[in-house]
C-alpha cells in the first residue's frame, strides 16, 4: 500500500505546525505523502516544513491568497487538489499529532473495495501535548444515521483529522459546506460514509491526538451568532440528507428537538432567547407544536445556563 495515503494540512499556524510534522515523521511506516498548502500565511512556515525534508515525502504549496478566513471549506479543497496519485486522503490540521502506529496500523487495515471513510479513534491534549480527555472508541463499523445519534448524544467525540476518505469520492462529491466550517466536518462524514459505513482501524499506538487551544475557532466568542445559523442550515441538511436516502436516525423526535436546543451558542440569557426563536423559526422540518415545544426546551435550558457561567 506504498504512497497510497496522502496527509493533506491546510496550513496558517506555526505554533505546532512543527509538533504536527514530528509526528508524522515518528511514523513506524513511512508510505505515505504529505501536502502542506499554505494558505498566504503572514508566518516563514516553509522555515519550518524545511526540516522535514528528506524525512517525509513532503510537498509545500504556498497560496497566493488567503482563502481560509472567507472560505474555510474552499482551502481544504484546493488543498486536496495538491495529491497526486494517492487513493486515500485524511485532512489533518498543523496543530493536531498521531500516534507513532497511525500509518502502520493503516496500511494492515483490510480495506473493500467500497469502503469510502476510514477512521482512528482519538484523545484530546491540551497545549503542553498532556491528554485531557479520553475519547470513547467508535464500534468498529459504523453507519451514517448511528453516527450521528451518538455523536449528538454525546457518546462519541469527533473531529476532522481522525478520518480517512477515498479521494476518488471526496473529490467527486466534495466537502459540505458551511460558514466556517462549522459541522462541515461531521456533515462530510455523513455524507461520504453513505451507504458502506465508517470503518475505525485499530492498532497499538494508533490515535490522533486532536489539540485543544486557544486557537481553536470553537473558543471565540465573537462568531457565535454565526456559528448558530450554521446549526440550522446543519440539522435542516441532517433531515433533507437522511430523508432522501430513506436512513432513519436512531433518535426519537422529542430528543432531536432537545440536542438542537443543547448545540446552540449563547452568549447570556437574553442572546440564547433571541438564538432559540430564530432556530425554532430556521428549522424547516419541524411543526408549529414542534416550534412550541422547542421554545420550551429553550427556556428549560435557560437555568442550567445561567449557572455554567457563575
Amino acid at each position: 500500500m506504498q504512497n497510497s495515503l496522502a496527509i493533506v494540512i491546510p496550513a496558517f499556524k506555526p505554533d505546532y505546525l512543527e509538533k504536527a510534522l514530528s509526528s508524522l515523521a515518528c511514523q513506524t511506516c513511512l508510505d505515505f505523502s504529505v501536502y502542506i498548502g499554505d494558505d498566504a500565511s503572514p508566518y516563514d512556515l516553509k522555515c519550518i516544513t524545511d526540516k522535514f525534508s528528506g524525512i517525509l515525502n513532503l510537498t509545500y504549496h504556498r497560496f497566493s491568497e488567503n482563502m481560509g478566513a472567507t472560505n474555510l471549506v474552499g482551502q481544504w479543497e484546493r488543498c486536496v487538489k495538491l495529491c497526486k496519485d494517492e487513493k486515500w486522503v485524511c485532512l489533518f490540521s498543523d496543530d493536531d499529532m498521531m500516534e507513532c502506529g497511525c500509518i502502520d496500523a493503516f496500511s494492515h487495515f483490510p480495506i473493500d473495495s467500497h469502503v469510502d471513510v476510514l477512521h482512528f479513534d482519538i484523545d484530546i491534549i491540551d497545549e503542553n501535548d498532556n491528554i485531557i480527555q479520553e475519547c470513547p472508541k467508535f464500534p468498529s463499523v459504523l453507519d451514517s444515521g448511528s453516527f450521528f445519534n451518538l455523536l449528538f448524544r454525546h457518546q462519541l467525540v469527533s473531529r476532522m483529522p481522525e478520518f480517512i476518505f477515498r479521494k476518488e469520492r471526496l473529490l467527486k462529491e466534495g466537502f459540505v459546506s458551511f460558514d466556517l466550517a462549522w459541522r462541515s466536518d461531521t456533515a462530510t462524514v455523513i455524507k461520504l460514509a453513505y451507504p458502506r459505513g465508517i470503518h475505525t482501524i485499530t492498532g497499538k499506538d494508533a490515535k490522533v491526538l486532536w489539540r485543544a487551544s486557544h486557537a481553536n475557532i470553537s473558543g471565540d466568542p465573537k462568531l457565535k451568532e454565526r456559528k448558530n445559523k450554521v446549526n440550522i442550515k446543519f440539522f435542516n441538511w441532517v433531515h433533507s440528507f437522511f430523508a432522501n436516502h430513506a436512513i432513519t436516525i436512531p433518535m426519537r423526535r422529542f430528543y432531536l428537538l432537545k440536542t438542537i436546543v443543547f448545540a446552540l451558542e449563547w452568549n447570556n440569557w437574553q442572546s440564547f432567547i433571541e438564538e432559540g426563536w430564530k432556530a425554532s423559526k430556521g428549522l424547516k422540518f419541524i411543526s408549529f407544536p414542534e416550534r412550541v415545544l422547542f421554545m420550551l426546551f429553550v427556556f428549560y435550558r435557560l437555568p442550567y445556563r445561567l449557572k455554567e457561567i457563575r
